[in-house]
């Protein structure tokens, strides 16, 4: 199937899974996420705006072309 036919759920899942916050803040608190790793504040701002402006943003959280949480 192509994935920019399909808008009912992200690439990686299936259409009854559905991301929350908990979820979210456990990945962000692991150490899997290090503050070394991040880009600049600024720079994560303008990627964001982006995400939040396109179509393909699932719930406010989850790309739906590439599978990624968006916070």
């Amino acid at each position: 199937m192509n994935p920019m036919n399909h808008t009912s759920s992200c690439k990686g899942c299936s259409d009854h899974y559905k991301v929350t916050e908990e979820q979210i803040n456990r990945i962000l608190s692991s150490n899997l996420v290090k503050n070394g790793s991040c880009v600049p504040d600024e720079l994560y701002e303008r990627r964001l705006g982006a995400c939040r402006e396109c179509a393909r943003l699932l719930d406010g959280t989850t790309c739906m072309l590439c599978g990624c949480i968006v916070r």
